[in-house]
């Protein structure tokens, strides 16, 4: 039998069979036909859970969050208020969905990300694991954002773009983007955001770590002068065409649900 936690005041209560249903009613909590609702999940007042969603163990929706139909809410992922994740939409494991935030439809975000407050991710768009994407940025659809990268607050990327990220370049994650809101190319090595222009002129900003001419240094200069040439080689063929979602349609034929949740009808503010 279904069981799901449901805020009541300041608590967590967990609910089942007919109390459940009628907490659900009282809180405007949404629930379409054959969504599948795993182990120990939390829903806040006004969720809506679309048809045959699949919401995982321990998974938090915050309150009036909306789940598209067949989206997929992975293990441990919580989902902030009022953030709206689209249809057919994938949601990796303990990723972080902040308040306001929207995710188009069959858009796939990995295990560890971070999607920031009121931040935009296009339909079919990838955010690799552990790749954060602050407040209010713009992910066009199609986009690829490489596995790790950080994409600035407000900052616009564009359809189809494709945002490597290096790991293993040098000691710390560095990854390339251009802001399509202003021209302006960014890199980032490590804890250092920076435009191409800034780099250019003081490269050498952290010289107790990476004294000049050092190995670690070489690295460095190394890893951002790859990601200048692939800024450059981006820019002159126009918007790349990144790599596609690959998230799968969901399969056909009817969802099982450990046990069926009717809809709970109730009026919308």
């Amino acid at each position: 039998m279904t069981k799901i936690y449901l805020r009541k005041k300041d608590s967590w209560i967990l609910y089942e069979g007919a109390a459940l249903l009628e907490e659900l009613s009282a809180q405007n909590i949404i629930i379409g036909e054959r969504a599948n609702i795993g182990v120990r999940v939390y829903i806040g007042a006004e969720a809506v859970i679309g048809e045959r969603a699949k919401i995982g163990t321990e998974a938090v929706i915050g309150e009036g969050a909306v789940i598209g139909k067949w989206a997929k809410i992975s293990e441990w992922a919580k989902i902030g208020a009022e953030a709206n994740i689209g249809e057919g939409a994938y949601i990796g494991e303990w990723a972080k969905i902040s308040t306001e935030a929207v995710i188009g439809e069959r858009a796939v975000i990995g295990k560890w990300a971070k999607i920031g407050e009121g931040a935009k991710i296009g339909e079919w768009a990838k955010i690799g694991a552990e790749a954060a994407i602050d407040k209010r940025a713009v992910i066009g659809k199609w986009a690829y954002i490489g596995e790790g990268a950080y994409i600035g607050k407000s900052v616009k990327i564009g359809e189809g773009a494709n945002i490597i990220s290096m790991i293993y370049g040098h000691e710390y994650v560095a990854n390339a983007y251009t802001d399509t809101k202003t021209g302006i190319n960014y890199i980032r090595l490590g804890c250092f955001i920076r435009s191409v222009e800034a780099w250019e002129v003081d490269f050498e900003n952290n010289v107790e770590e990476f004294l000049v001419g050092s190995l670690q240094w070489r690295q460095r200069r190394n890893v951002y002068e790859f990601l200048k040439k692939h800024l450059e080689i981006e820019g002159a063929s126009g918007t790349a065409q990144g790599q596609r979602s690959m998230h799968p349609l969901p399969e056909e034929g009817p969802a099982r649900a450990e046990t069926p949740l009717k809809i709970i009808k109730g009026k919308r503010k």
